[in-house]
């Protein structure tokens, strides 16, 4: 990996840890708000309750910032990595950072999810308890009475009864409760959108990643088939070489066959006996004849065999000298027919093709 490239991945890995860190952050927060969600619910007093708020109200914003920080690092990462892809087609490393950015993503969505759960659940229970709150003073209120009271729009109506009933104590302390409810009611609300609107973000991210990952799988893809082939023309082309190579051992071979037997024919001719023609008789020759015809069809058989059966250029050698070495034993007309058979498989292997 060059230099440059492995700068550049380290400071990918960097960022990978520091989004792991925000992303233990949120996960202690949201225990945290689960907790001081708990508080605000069973709070006996309006001072308690309004603690609860405000350290529930502080978590909430620190958690939805870390969430907005860490959508932020994984959109910077994506377009980085479709970047690094672009420009590095089919290096694995790209496979790497796409799949470890998923990986994150997928966490981190999970981790949105349990958090707005969280909220959504709670936001029933204020709900719940501040209805129960408005019955103290109106048993008798409709449901649109009530959702119109915890959304704030009829706060004066409900004052007025705390001033005409009786127990105007517990009347002043249901509304205040209301009023704290629908002051959490709201905040969860926020937060809820905020949530919902990163969960849009967060989707289109995710898609993103995946045509990213499919990208990169059909380049991988390409590059297996682009190899396979390389590799299967790679062995045909080691094929067809052996095979040039063992037809020329067999050219050479019966080239050399063919000059020592020319050798064995051209130097007894050269200080010949002349008496040899005249001692021979009609019956001799007729035999020789049929003689020579044999040991050509012998040799034409012979070095056929020995073109192809060798399997090695040693063995093409040896049999080669062997058939020389049988070839000279015999006489000059036989000499000559087997220059003619040797020439003739010379021909066949030149002219076979390869």
């Amino acid at each position: 990996m060059p230099a440059g490239q492995s700068a550049f991945m380290q400071a990918f890995f960097d960022e990978v840890q520091e989004i792991k860190k925000v992303m233990t952050k949120i996960r202690y927060n949201i225990k945290q708000i689960e907790q001081n969600h708990g508080e605000c619910l069973t709070a006996i007093s309006a001072e308690q309750s309004r603690e609860s708020s405000a350290r529930l109200e502080d978590l909430m914003k620190e958690t939805n910032g870390a969430a907005s920080q860490v959508r932020n690092k994984l959109k910077t990462l994506d377009l980085e990595n479709k970047d690094f892809a672009r420009r590095n087609e089919g290096a694995s490393e790209a496979r790497i950072r796409s799949n470890m950015h998923g990986t994150l993503t997928r966490k981190f969505v999970d981790l949105m999810a349990e958090y707005q759960e969280l909220q959504t659940k709670y936001k029933n229970k204020y709900r719940e308890r501040g209805e129960r709150q408005y019955r103290v003073v109106n048993p008798n209120a409709t449901r649109e009475e009530i959702d119109a009271a915890l959304a704030g729009d009829q706060q004066e109506i409900f004052t007025q009864h705390i001033l005409q009933g009786p127990g105007h104590a517990q009347a002043r302390n249901a509304l205040a409760d209301i009023q704290e409810r629908h002051r959490d009611i709201t905040r969860l609300e926020t937060s809820i959108a905020e949530l919902h609107q990163l969960f849009l973000d967060m989707s289109v991210l995710v898609e993103s990643q995946g045509e990213l990952l499919d990208q990169i799988e059909y380049t991988v893809s390409q590059s297996v088939n682009y190899t396979g082939k390389a590799v299967q023309e790679l062995r045909t082309a080691n094929k067809y070489q052996k095979k040039v190579r063992k037809k020329m051992c067999c050219i050479v071979c019966v080239g050399m066959v063919v000059i020592i037997i020319l050798l064995a024919t051209i130097l007894p001719n050269m200080g010949g006996n002349d008496n040899n023609n005249n001692n021979n008789d009609a019956s001799s020759n007729t035999n020789n004849a049929n003689t020579n015809n044999a040991n050509v069809n012998q040799a034409n058989r012979r070095l056929g065999e020995i073109s192809n059966s060798a399997s090695s250029p040693s063995e093409i050698s040896i049999s080669s000298a062997a058939l020389a070495g049988h070839l000279l034993g015999q006489s000059t007309h036989e000499l000559a027919a087997a220059v003619g058979a040797s020439l003739q498989a010379l021909v066949q292997a030149v002219a076979e093709p390869a």
